[in-house]
């Protein structure tokens, strides 16, 4: 009687252990279905930490040349058919605060490689393309995360003379200086 309990006990047991599928290769679907150790954890974290860094450390505001080329149009002389070309600087100002930005562009020059200073940009009004900045368009308020594309159109620029565009600003009150490669 006790050999048959004893039987009937292991062969309890023998099935349990079959039902679980804890018999053969338990090593290999331990590591199939391994959890994450403290190991692979301390990975993750910095890179966490990175994302927040960078989004911590963006500039409040970018002022950027996003394009340089030569407007065949650039300026109509009224009651004529005469047409000049030019060339159009477009200067993107990013807002990428939640608090508005107060800009103004102050002073603004094209130097050649020589120290020689390029004529400047074209300010009149009339029969100047529309894609041309000029008076007002250079002082402005940018909302949060916005931007804007200023303009600046000056006389046909010689990409031999190694052009840099140079200005002055005032973002909320306080004066900052950029320098921009401009050949085209």
């Amino acid at each position: 009687m006790i050999k048959l309990k004893n039987i009937i006990i292991i062969s309890v047991i023998g099935i349990a252990v079959i039902i679980s599928g804890c018999t053969g290769g338990q090593e290999r679907k331990v590591t199939e279905t391994a959890k994450p150790t403290p190991a692979q954890t301390t990975y993750f974290q910095p890179t966490i930490f990175q994302t927040t860094a960078a989004q911590v450390s963006q500039d409040p505001y970018q002022v950027q040349v996003i394009e340089v080329r030569t407007l065949p149009d650039c300026i109509k002389s009224p009651g004529s058919s005469e047409i000049q070309p030019c060339t159009l600087i477009n200067l993107q100002v990013k807002n990428n605060n939640v608090k508005s930005l107060d800009f103004k562009l102050v002073n603004e020059e094209v130097d050649a490689k020589s120290s020689k200073v390029l004529p400047g940009k074209y300010d009149k009004e009339v029969g100047l393309n529309d894609l041309c900045t000029t008076g007002s368009g250079m002082e402005f308020v940018l909302t949060e995360n916005t931007q804007k594309i200023i303009g600046l159109c000056h006389p046909t620029i010689n990409n031999a003379e190694g052009p840099t565009l140079k200005i002055d600003t005032l973002i909320n009150g306080v004066r900052k200086e950029y320098k921009f490669d401009v050949t085209s």
